[in-house]
């Protein structure tokens, strides 16, 4: 239990442990939220919106800024610009939405502290392209943080955050160049609606 409990105040255990615990039992998880104070963390998304007036290269800008900030990674900021690329006919603008997990980092400050900013540890697992119809155009997971449900989770509080400014989102998939590092294929767009339809319901029932 020394252990166990030395383990649980390292900020990085907490953040593992965020997106592996529905890998573990039930049983398990629950000894660990109650003896260890460890939790799964929750999901936040926050779109990012760019101003400039060429939408190709201001999307690609955005990327390479929140790339700067770590909030994206160097696969994630070339993914959007092959993405950008192939799909100049958009001609709405796109805005980045971040995909983020937020875990308390009891080194930062007493856990009976208010908890501001400076008691959490964040870390980005995915990111989703959002035209200005409110469709999504491209939604990825880092791959590997795959098949732990932060695609479901992201999704919600994506469709959640849309619901609240008076919006409904949708989808609308466009594809990737042949030559990006990463092409989704026929079956993952075919996962990703049935992912969209399942949250849908869940947050809104069935509309037919």
């Amino acid at each position: 239990m020394n252990l166990f409990k030395h383990w649980s105040w390292s900020g990085m255990f907490r953040a593992t442990w965020a997106v592996s615990a529905c890998t573990s039992g039930a049983r398990f998880q629950s000894f660990c939220k109650r003896h260890l104070d460890l939790t799964v963390g929750e999901v936040e998304v926050c779109p990012l919106k760019n101003q400039g007036a060429d939408q190709v290269s201001s999307t690609v800008a955005l990327a390479n800024e929140t790339k700067e900030t770590l909030r994206l990674n160097f696969l994630e900021a070339e993914l959007i610009r092959d993405f950008c690329e192939a799909n100049r006919a958009l001609h709405n603008k796109l805005s980045i939405w971040v995909m983020e997990i937020v875990v308390l980092d009891p080194t930062r400050v007493p856990r009976e502290a208010a908890q501001d900013d400076s008691s959490k540890l964040t870390f980005t697992f995915g990111f989703a392209l959002v035209d200005e119809d409110n469709q999504i155009v491209y939604f990825r997971v880092r791959d590997h943080l795959r098949k732990m449900g932060l695609a479901r989770k992201g999704l919600k509080k994506m469709q959640q955050r849309s619901m609240e400014s008076g919006k409904i989102l949708g989808i609308a998939l466009q594809k990737m160049p042949a030559k990006a590092r990463e092409v989704p294929s026929e079956a993952d767009s075919k996962r990703f609606q049935k992912l969209f339809m399942s949250v849908q319901y869940e947050l809104q029932g069935w509309k037919g």
